[in-house]
């Protein structure tokens, strides 16, 4: 029996001896995977440091050509600012009192163009006014003068109880006319210096005749050539200016 007992407790330690290998292998399999894990990091790092670099790169050459492109966006806008300062874009015609030439809208053109025929067709009408007297002051001077005259006596009744006073009503009344627009204010201008002038003449020939002045006579005829130039200025300025404007002089 004795024999029996102890060979099983014999048995134990033996049997045990394998069991102690086993811890061994723990460590080898922590190694083995170590060993095989530990190359992964160094290529990771390869693999992202040049993509790193290159975006890098990238948003430092967006970055510049965004300078660029403000900058040259800059430089115009400044030139743009200028030209305006200067009045580059004020490129207005004196001849139609500071209105743009080009540059507006064509409802804006239209609508000047419009205002200029009718201003013209308003200044019309108020000669139309005078027109008789006009042609009365004319017609009396003409009646006893080149070759309708006959003799001093006949002028001078004729100058002094109709011509003169005719004529001073003339220059009166065409110095009530005015325009808001410079282009026929110049033009009216011209025909006031004429009714004024064709006055002095006809004063400048009474005075000769009851001097019995031949130098007031001639200065007379003088006056008379330089009314007649500007009345003949004044009509083709005012035909001029209605074909411009559209204007039917009738």
């Amino acid at each position: 029996m004795a024999e029996e007992m102890t060979n099983p407790v014999e048995a134990v330690p033996a049997a045990a001896e394998p069991a102690q290998a086993a811890p061994a292998s723990a460590p080898e399999a922590v190694l083995t995977a170590a060993l095989t894990a530990a190359p992964a990091a160094p290529d990771t790092k390869k693999k992202g440091s040049p993509l790193l670099v290159f975006l890098t790169v990238l948003l430092i050459l967006v970055g510049i050509l965004d300078a660029m492109l403000w900058g040259v966006a800059g430089y115009y806008l400044l030139q743009k600012n200028a030209r305006i300062g200067t009045g580059g874009t004020a490129a207005q015609s004196a001849s139609t009192g500071g209105a743009p030439v080009q540059g507006g809208s064509g409802s804006d053109a239209s609508s000047d163009d419009e205002a200029k025929r009718e201003a013209l067709e308003a200044y019309i009408r108020e000669l139309v006014k005078i027109a008789d007297l006009e042609t009365e002051v004319v017609a009396s001077q003409n009646s006893v003068v080149a070759e309708n005259y006959t003799d001093d006596a006949t002028l001078y009744a004729e100058f002094t109880g109709r011509t003169l006073l005719l004529c001073q009503q003339l220059v009166e009344k065409s110095s009530a006319i005015s325009s808001d627009d410079p282009e026929i204010a110049e033009l009216h201008k011209i025909y006031q210096d004429w009714a004024k002038l064709f006055l002095d003449s006809i004063t400048t020939m009474i005075s000769a005749i009851d001097n019995q002045d031949q130098a007031g006579s001639d200065q007379y005829e003088k006056l008379r050539d330089e009314a007649s130039q500007l009345e003949n200025r004044y009509k083709q300025g005012l035909q001029t200016l209605a074909k411009e404007r559209g204007v039917s002089l009738g």
